[in-house]
């Protein structure tokens, strides 16, 4: 099993390797595409991708997994719609910012047999401009990636292009030790405009932390500083010790209220990349999250005080139960994610529309 999960997992590489990667196997795959007859795929736009947990791994690792292992498509990165519009694609994928795209530029684009994808990769609010705001965006698209259920359904009569597809997993390791720390780490990884959410459950921590043996810490690993609150600790998020940081932790945690609309249509990133890790998790799920999150085979679903006092109380308890819950989520996490699996999903999407590297325009 163990073998199996590692071989599932990518490499241990950054994505700034990626990135560079992507380049030198695009250049390649020009040279034989006259043979082989490869379609041509840009993805982008590429931004700071390295510290990005998203969009990084859906430009970067999608089109690395194009170029080495698809037969039909060959993936160049663009960087601004102008890169696009001095070469030739069969298809484009605009991942979540297109604010660079005018609407005369995606029709020329149309008119040169383009087929044009959008990758929606967060909820609408991430960008500067959003899809729910223009529909008529979404009117020159071919297909659409949407990141939630929500989403396919916030399409209307968009839907029937819309193809749910999640972002790869980026992890490398996973945890094994499944003994406490002390005090017992209980971990929140994200952007800190978002951490308000896990707020209201710093009481119910400090009350655990007198219930469980040795005491609890709520570490924020986070972009930038949180104030510090009793048995909170801050730690720099960083693009080369995020998942040391991660699987030396005991518990990880999660919160989208579902009544709150942005993080309702939040992907479920945060909760498969804890779960890959191998990380016990608790969390209030996305309908996102609940396409792979089974309460009590793979993760704990909490909802109220009681069920999250409960929920981290009966895992600060029972290591079999860390074990077994981490264990299962390791394995539902790469089936549902892993970046062969999203690899394969693109590769369909483009068969769908372009028909694949047999096929020619005129």
């Amino acid at each position: 099993m163990k073998r199996l999960i590692e071989k599932a997992m990518i490499s241990s590489r950054t994505l700034s390797a990626i990135r560079y990667r992507v380049l030198w196997r695009s250049l390649f795959s020009r040279t034989r595409r006259h043979f082989t007859q490869r379609q041509r795929v840009g993805i982008g736009p590429v931004r700071n991708l390295p510290q990005d947990a998203v969009i990084g791994p859906r430009v970067l690792m999608v089109a690395d997994w194009l170029n080495s292992r698809s037969a039909h498509f060959q993936a160049d990165l663009f960087f601004h719609s102008r890169d696009v519009m001095k070469r030739h694609y069969d298809a484009v994928i605009i991942v979540k910012n297109f604010d660079d795209f005018s609407y005369a530029q995606l029709r020329t684009l149309r008119t040169r047999g383009t087929q044009l994808i959008y990758s929606i990769a967060d909820n609408p609010s991430s960008g500067s401009r959003s899809y729910y705001d223009e529909p008529e965006f979404l009117d020159l698209m071919d297909a659409v990636i949407a990141a939630n259920p929500l989403q396919v359904q916030d399409l209307g009569e968009h839907s029937s292009k819309a193809r749910l597809i999640p972002a790869p997993l980026r992890n490398t390791t996973f945890k094994r030790n499944y003994s406490l720390s002390h005090p017992v780490k209980i971990i929140w990884q994200g952007y800190i405009e978002n951490a308000s959410l896990t707020r209201w459950l710093h009481p119910l921590f400090e009350r655990l932390s007198k219930e469980v043996p040795g005491s609890l810490e709520l570490i924020y690993h986070a972009n930038r500083p949180v104030p510090l609150d009793g048995i909170v600790r801050f730690q720099q998020w960083q693009p080369d010790t995020w998942e040391q940081v991660l699987i030396s932790s005991d518990i990880a945690i999660a919160v989208k209220p579902p009544d709150n609309w942005y993080q309702a249509r939040k992907p479920p990133t945060k909760v498969l990349t804890y779960m890959a890790a191998g990380v016990p998790t608790v969390c209030t799920p996305s309908e996102a999250d609940l396409l792979v999150v089974r309460h009590g085979e793979n993760a704990l679903i909490a909802h109220s005080e009681e069920e999250w006092h409960h929920s981290i109380l009966t895992l600060c308890q029972d290591e079999s139960l860390r074990k077994r819950i981490a264990r299962r989520a390791i394995r539902d996490a790469l089936r549902f994610a892993s970046p062969n699996k999203v690899g394969q999903a693109h590769e369909e999407l483009l068969l769908d529309l372009t028909g694949g590297a047999d096929w020619r325009r005129i």
